[in-house]
Protein backbone atom coordinates (compact mmCIF):
# COMPACT_ATOMS: atom_id res chain seq x y z
CA UNK A 1 0.00 0.00 0.00
CA UNK A 2 1.64 3.29 -0.82
CA UNK A 3 2.35 5.90 1.91
CA UNK A 4 -0.88 7.96 2.92
CA UNK A 5 -0.53 11.65 2.65
CA UNK A 6 -0.92 13.34 5.85
CA UNK A 7 -3.35 16.70 5.93
CA UNK A 8 -3.87 19.29 8.70
CA UNK A 9 -6.62 22.04 7.96
CA UNK A 10 -6.23 25.21 9.41
CA UNK A 11 -9.69 26.97 8.99
CA UNK A 12 -12.43 28.81 11.14
CA UNK A 13 -15.54 28.16 9.87
CA UNK A 14 -16.37 24.79 11.03
CA UNK A 15 -18.99 23.75 8.13
CA UNK A 16 -16.01 24.58 5.30
CA UNK A 17 -13.67 22.73 8.08
CA UNK A 18 -15.65 19.85 8.30
CA UNK A 19 -16.57 19.60 4.77
CA UNK A 20 -12.84 19.91 3.42
CA UNK A 21 -12.41 16.75 5.68
CA UNK A 22 -14.96 14.34 4.56
CA UNK A 23 -14.10 15.26 1.24
CA UNK A 24 -10.63 14.41 1.62
CA UNK A 25 -10.58 11.53 4.19
CA UNK A 26 -12.78 10.12 1.09
CA UNK A 27 -9.64 9.72 -1.01
CA UNK A 28 -7.65 6.67 0.22
CA UNK A 29 -4.44 7.95 0.09
CA UNK A 30 -5.20 10.93 2.01
CA UNK A 31 -5.58 10.98 6.03
CA UNK A 32 -6.61 14.10 7.88
CA UNK A 33 -4.69 14.00 10.87
CA UNK A 34 -5.77 17.34 12.40
CA UNK A 35 -7.88 20.33 12.64
CA UNK A 36 -7.74 23.64 14.36
CA UNK A 37 -9.86 26.69 13.85
CA UNK A 38 -6.85 29.28 14.00
CA UNK A 39 -3.06 29.59 13.33
CA UNK A 40 -2.26 28.95 16.93
CA UNK A 41 -3.89 26.07 17.31
CA UNK A 42 -3.02 24.46 14.25
CA UNK A 43 0.76 25.56 15.27
CA UNK A 44 0.17 23.77 18.35
CA UNK A 45 -0.70 20.37 16.19
CA UNK A 46 2.35 20.37 14.45
CA UNK A 47 4.44 20.22 16.91
CA UNK A 48 3.05 17.51 18.08
CA UNK A 49 2.34 15.27 15.46
CA UNK A 50 3.85 16.67 11.99
CA UNK A 51 1.60 16.36 9.14
CA UNK A 52 3.02 16.02 5.29
CA UNK A 53 0.43 19.25 4.10
CA UNK A 54 -1.51 21.95 6.08
CA UNK A 55 -4.26 23.09 4.31
CA UNK A 56 -5.29 26.62 5.87
CA UNK A 57 -7.05 29.77 5.49
CA UNK A 58 -5.27 33.07 5.17
CA UNK A 59 -7.77 35.27 7.24
CA UNK A 60 -8.33 33.56 11.01
CA UNK A 61 -8.76 35.10 14.44
CA UNK A 62 -5.72 34.55 16.80
CA UNK A 63 -3.20 33.78 14.34
CA UNK A 64 -3.30 34.73 10.38
CA UNK A 65 -2.35 31.78 7.71
CA UNK A 66 0.37 34.20 7.11
CA UNK A 67 1.93 34.79 10.59
CA UNK A 68 1.33 30.66 10.67
CA UNK A 69 3.19 30.42 7.56
CA UNK A 70 6.24 32.27 8.86
CA UNK A 71 6.39 30.17 11.74
CA UNK A 72 6.23 26.40 9.81
CA UNK A 73 8.78 27.92 7.59
CA UNK A 74 11.45 28.81 10.34
CA UNK A 75 10.66 25.77 12.60
CA UNK A 76 9.97 22.55 9.67
CA UNK A 77 11.55 21.91 7.06
CA UNK A 78 9.34 19.56 5.43
CA UNK A 79 5.94 20.66 5.81
CA UNK A 80 4.01 22.01 2.99
CA UNK A 81 1.44 24.68 3.00
CA UNK A 82 -1.09 25.41 0.61
CA UNK A 83 -3.65 28.46 1.23
CA UNK A 84 -7.24 28.49 0.46
CA UNK A 85 -8.78 32.09 0.56
CA UNK A 86 -11.87 33.88 -0.58
CA UNK A 87 -9.79 36.87 -1.53
CA UNK A 88 -8.02 35.46 -4.53
CA UNK A 89 -6.12 37.13 -7.34
CA UNK A 90 -3.20 35.64 -10.06
CA UNK A 91 -1.02 38.32 -8.01
CA UNK A 92 -2.39 37.43 -4.82
CA UNK A 93 -0.82 33.64 -5.39
CA UNK A 94 2.32 34.46 -6.80
CA UNK A 95 3.21 36.71 -3.72
CA UNK A 96 2.07 33.73 -1.88
CA UNK A 97 4.22 31.59 -3.27
CA UNK A 98 7.62 34.21 -2.80
CA UNK A 99 6.42 33.92 0.99
CA UNK A 100 7.22 30.51 1.25
CA UNK A 101 3.80 29.28 0.70
CA UNK A 102 3.68 26.22 -1.36
CA UNK A 103 -0.08 26.76 -3.34
CA UNK A 104 -2.56 29.41 -3.18
CA UNK A 105 -6.23 28.58 -4.27
CA UNK A 106 -9.67 30.30 -4.25
CA UNK A 107 -11.92 28.68 -1.74
CA UNK A 108 -14.80 28.37 -4.52
CA UNK A 109 -12.29 26.22 -6.61
CA UNK A 110 -13.59 22.73 -7.48
CA UNK A 111 -12.48 20.08 -5.13
CA UNK A 112 -10.36 18.23 -7.75
CA UNK A 113 -8.35 21.33 -8.05
CA UNK A 114 -7.64 20.88 -4.62
CA UNK A 115 -6.34 17.02 -4.96
CA UNK A 116 -4.39 18.03 -7.97
CA UNK A 117 -2.51 20.93 -5.61
CA UNK A 118 -2.03 18.21 -2.75
CA UNK A 119 -0.48 15.98 -5.20
CA UNK A 120 1.57 17.93 -6.84
CA UNK A 121 2.86 20.12 -3.69
CA UNK A 122 3.15 16.76 -2.24
CA UNK A 123 5.45 15.18 -5.02
CA UNK A 124 7.18 18.63 -6.34
CA UNK A 125 6.62 21.37 -4.10
CA UNK A 126 4.76 23.99 -5.68
CA UNK A 127 1.59 24.12 -7.40
CA UNK A 128 0.47 27.38 -9.91
CA UNK A 129 -3.38 27.70 -9.95
CA UNK A 130 -4.41 27.56 -13.81
CA UNK A 131 -5.45 31.17 -13.35
CA UNK A 132 -1.90 32.29 -12.10
CA UNK A 133 -0.37 33.94 -15.38
CA UNK A 134 2.61 32.66 -17.06
CA UNK A 135 4.69 35.71 -16.53
CA UNK A 136 3.87 35.48 -13.23
CA UNK A 137 4.68 31.74 -12.96
CA UNK A 138 7.94 32.12 -15.27
CA UNK A 139 9.25 35.38 -13.12
CA UNK A 140 8.78 32.97 -9.94
CA UNK A 141 10.65 30.12 -11.26
CA UNK A 142 13.24 32.44 -12.54
CA UNK A 143 13.80 34.01 -9.36
CA UNK A 144 13.36 30.52 -7.44
CA UNK A 145 16.41 28.96 -9.60
CA UNK A 146 18.59 32.55 -9.57
CA UNK A 147 18.35 32.28 -5.34
CA UNK A 148 19.18 28.51 -6.04
CA UNK A 149 22.21 28.97 -7.62
CA UNK A 150 23.15 31.69 -5.59
CA UNK A 151 23.34 29.95 -2.35
CA UNK A 152 24.73 26.83 -3.94
CA UNK A 153 27.49 28.65 -4.82
CA UNK A 154 27.92 30.12 -1.14
CA UNK A 155 29.27 26.93 -0.35
CA UNK A 156 32.36 25.02 -1.06
CA UNK A 157 32.40 21.35 -2.10
CA UNK A 158 33.75 20.23 1.52
CA UNK A 159 30.95 22.22 3.09
CA UNK A 160 28.11 21.43 0.27
CA UNK A 161 28.86 17.60 1.46
CA UNK A 162 29.06 17.93 5.02
CA UNK A 163 25.61 19.95 4.69
CA UNK A 164 24.55 16.45 3.03
CA UNK A 165 25.59 14.74 6.08
CA UNK A 166 24.04 16.93 8.21
CA UNK A 167 20.71 16.20 6.42
CA UNK A 168 20.66 12.89 7.06
CA UNK A 169 21.25 13.35 10.92
CA UNK A 170 24.79 12.76 11.05
CA UNK A 171 26.36 14.70 13.97
CA UNK A 172 30.61 15.67 13.74
CA UNK A 173 32.43 12.28 14.59
CA UNK A 174 30.30 10.71 12.09
CA UNK A 175 31.08 12.92 9.50
CA UNK A 176 34.57 12.90 10.92
CA UNK A 177 34.67 9.49 10.40
CA UNK A 178 32.86 9.11 7.48
CA UNK A 179 34.86 11.26 5.63
CA UNK A 180 38.15 10.69 7.36
CA UNK A 181 38.73 13.95 9.11
CA UNK A 182 38.97 15.35 12.99
CA UNK A 183 35.74 16.13 14.52
CA UNK A 184 36.88 19.63 15.21
CA UNK A 185 37.44 20.43 11.47
CA UNK A 186 34.01 19.17 10.82
CA UNK A 187 32.77 21.91 13.84
CA UNK A 188 34.28 24.25 11.49
CA UNK A 189 32.87 23.78 8.71
CA UNK A 190 29.42 23.29 10.53
CA UNK A 191 30.11 26.92 11.99
CA UNK A 192 31.06 28.20 8.35
CA UNK A 193 28.21 26.81 6.94
CA UNK A 194 25.93 28.79 9.69
CA UNK A 195 27.77 31.88 8.67
CA UNK A 196 27.78 31.59 5.04
CA UNK A 197 24.05 30.62 5.11
CA UNK A 198 23.03 32.56 7.84
CA UNK A 199 21.29 29.35 9.28
CA UNK A 200 21.17 28.89 13.11
CA UNK A 201 19.47 25.49 13.95
CA UNK A 202 19.34 22.52 12.13
CA UNK A 203 15.81 22.11 10.91
CA UNK A 204 16.49 25.49 8.98
CA UNK A 205 19.63 23.85 7.28
CA UNK A 206 18.00 20.98 5.74
CA UNK A 207 15.04 23.41 4.53
CA UNK A 208 17.93 25.09 2.90
CA UNK A 209 19.26 22.45 1.56
CA UNK A 210 15.79 20.62 0.21
CA UNK A 211 15.36 23.93 -1.34
CA UNK A 212 18.82 24.01 -2.66
CA UNK A 213 18.91 20.98 -4.23
CA UNK A 214 22.08 19.64 -2.16
CA UNK A 215 19.71 17.17 -0.76
CA UNK A 216 15.95 15.52 -1.19
CA UNK A 217 13.16 14.68 0.66
CA UNK A 218 13.40 11.06 1.63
Amino acid sequence: MSKRIKIMIAEDHLMVRHGLISSLNDIKDFNVIGEASNGKEMLKLVRRNRPDIVISDIEMPVMKGYELAKILNQEFSSVKIIFISMYYSSFYAAESLKEGVNACLPKECDFSILEEAIRIVYKDGFYFNPGVSSKLISDFMAEHRFEAMRNQMALNYRETEILSLICKGKINKEIAELLKLTPATIDFHRQSIYKKTEISSVALLVKYAIQNGITALS
